[in-house]
């Protein structure tokens, strides 16, 4: 009969590892990049028809220099929802989006939330120049990412 004992690794994570230098690797690359992430959410989606306040909502997590981020999540909100008025019924301002800083990952774990339209779906997107990440969407196409209207990929790279 034989006896054997394993030392496994374990990170911050969760993830397991045979070896110490796999495990620390680990945390360089994965968990120094979970530092890096900042939090937000955005309401949008106006009812212009009645005025009755934002339909929809979206959390956002950004990895980036923290004097970056918020800026990041700005653009991209103004890329997808537009202009931060709207006008209900054409004439009345009301607001088109607003952004949030949260100050955790606790609301961009959340899947749904209560409005006065009944349950709905938060949508999730992830922000970063560098890759995709264990634990969050696809990265979204950020703002210099993007590929100016009227020319084909390869000759927005030349």
């Amino acid at each position: 009969m034989k006896t054997r004992t394993d030392t496994i690794y374990i990170t911050e994570d969760g993830q397991e590892f045979a070896t110490e230098a796999a495990a620390k690797e680990h945390e360089l690359k994965v968990l120094g990049r979970l530092s890096r992430v900042q939090y937000f959410g955005v309401h949008h989606g106006p009812d212009t028809t009645e005025g009755r306040g934002l339909q929809s909502r979206t959390e956002i997590a950004v990895e980036a220099d923290r004097h970056m981020a918020e800026h990041i999540a700005r653009d991209w909100c103004q890329y997808h929802f537009g202009s931060h008025v709207a006008f209900a019924q054409g004439v009345a301002p009301m607001p088109n989006w607003f952004l949030i800083s949260r100050p955790d990952s606790n609301s961009f774990n959340t899947k749904l939330y209560e409005s006065a339209w009944g349950k709905q779906e938060i949508k999730k997107v992830f922000l970063s120049d560098i890759g995709p990440l264990a634990g969050f969407p696809e990265p979204s196409q950020l703002y210099w990412q993007r590929i100016p209207t009227g020319y084909t990929k390869y000759e927005a790279v030349k």
